[in-house]
Order: C-alpha cells, then structure tokens, then sequence
C-alpha cells in the first residue's frame, strides 16, 4: 500500500496529569494498585466485577462529561459509597451543553453520591486522598477503597510506531 490510514484510538491516562496542576507530572501515588483509569473502571462496572472497586470510591473527574457520572450511578446501583470530586466550577459541567446534567446529577444525588467541585487531589498515599480547594485554604483527607481517574486521553500510538517508515504515508485520525 502507498497509504494506510491510522485510527487507533485513544486510552485514559492513569497518571492523574492536571491542567490545574502544570507543576507536577502526576499526583503522587497515582501507581497504587488501588488507582485506576475511568476506562478500567467502566469496563470492571459494567463486567459486573464491581468487587474489585471496593466498597468507598472517589471519582476524580477533569472530562466534566458524562462517564464519571454514568460510572458514579453504577457504582451506587452496586451498594458503593462514592464521590466525585472536580477541580471544576461544578461536577458534570460539560453536560450543561447536551442538556443532560439536569436530568443525572439530580438522580445520582437522589442516590446518595456526594459532588465536591473546585478541588483537587494533592496525594494518594494507601487508602487516605489527600484533597486540597483549587482557590487555596486547607486541604483534607478522604478514605477510600479505590480511586478512579477522569482526566486525560492519550493516544494509542504503538502500531503507528513499529510502522513508521519513509516508504508509506501514514495519516492518523480521530484520537490516534
């Protein structure tokens, strides 16, 4: 072939990398076994292994879209005690644009989810998040089974890689 169109995808970083945060590369203990990616933590949820989330689960959520709320309802369908914290001006903030946050965050507060928006996470360190307000002030500590990470994409670029050659032209598309 002469051209081969790349369109691997994407996949949620697990780092923790912030925009709120330029001065750091990652929350400190990102790497715990305990610490998953919002695309681990679905398919675990939806795979009906919600065993292996634990029972107290902070979802800290920079995409303001709709999967950490969707995940944030399974896991309360499931028994799970859960908050999602955003550094945001409000959870689900992206939502407004679809129209669907009137309608989810609503329900999932009906379901006992507890929202903290404007806030990060400083540290992981065992089970305690250490969490700090993005306008300053005092930071506190939740205890957690598992935390879960919504925040960036990065793209899916190994085969581009390994075929990486003058010889064919080689286009990525979409989150590739």
């Amino acid at each position: 072939a002469d051209i081969v169109v790349l369109a691997t995808g994407a996949r949620w970083q697990r780092t923790g990398f912030s925009q709120y945060r330029p001065d750091r590369d990652s929350i400190p203990g990102w790497d715990l076994e305990h610490v998953l990616d919002i695309g681990t933590a679905i398919e675990r949820a939806t795979a009906d292994e919600t065993a292996e989330i634990g029972e107290r689960v902070l979802i800290y959520d920079e995409s303001a879209q709709y999967w950490p709320l969707g995940l944030a309802e399974l896991l309360l369908d499931a028994g799970r005690d859960v908050e999602i914290l955003s550094p945001h001006l409000f959870v689900g903030e992206e939502m407004l644009k679809t129209m669907d946050l009137q309608h989810a965050l609503p329900r999932l507060v009906g379901k006992g989810v507890r929202v903290t928006a404007q806030h990060g996470i400083q540290a992981i360190e065992g089970t305690d998040v250490h969490v700090y307000g993005i306008w300053g002030g005092t930071t506190s500590t939740r205890q957690v089974d598992t935390v879960v990470l919504s925040t960036f994409r990065e793209p899916v670029e190994d085969l581009y890689v390994s075929l990486g050659n003058d010889e064919i032209t080689l286009p990525r598309v979409g989150d590739a």
